[in-house]
């Protein structure tokens, strides 16, 4: 598995690091088949990842990331929408892909982005033959 790193200018650093430690609890993601994404080719080229809601305790007090269900959004590198997927219960998703440049971004009920203040798109690299790990978070305190 190949991680690919972005500079992150999310205030929620520490959050994110956080959430990476559960990273390892995603040996058990399934492939989703959603929505209208096409999966297609090798199953183990694509993107596999978890989505952690931050900020829902609400107050001054940190509150640890916990898992989120959700609905993300696959767009081009050029920002042309190709499909979208929903992760299970655990936020946990794992999303075939040909290689290729994507934005991962996270939807609201009516299938549209949310802002970028409480759910950062996230830039991700797939190459050939490789699994690249993703994590992101909504900010339920920036709503």
């Amino acid at each position: 598995m190949k991680t690919k790193m972005r500079k992150l200018s999310s205030p929620r650093l520490g959050c994110v690091l956080t959430c990476l430690i559960g990273m390892c609890l995603l040996q058990s993601a399934q492939t989703i088949h959603a929505g209208e994404l096409k999966v297609h080719g090798n199953p183990h080229t694509g993107i596999v990842g978890q989505v952690f809601l931050v900020g829902y305790c609400g107050g001054p007090q940190a509150c640890p990331p916990r898992p989120f269900q959700s609905t993300v959004g696959v767009l081009s590198a050029a920002g042309d929408p190709i499909g979208h997927f929903s992760t299970d219960a655990d936020g946990r998703f794992h999303v075939q892909l040909p290689p290729g440049d994507y934005v991962l971004v996270l939807l609201d009920p009516e299938g549209e982005p949310y802002n970028s203040f409480f759910a950062q798109p996230v830039a991700v690299t797939v190459e050939r033959r490789e699994l690249t790990t993703v994590t992101m978070t909504f900010d339920e305190q920036m709503r």
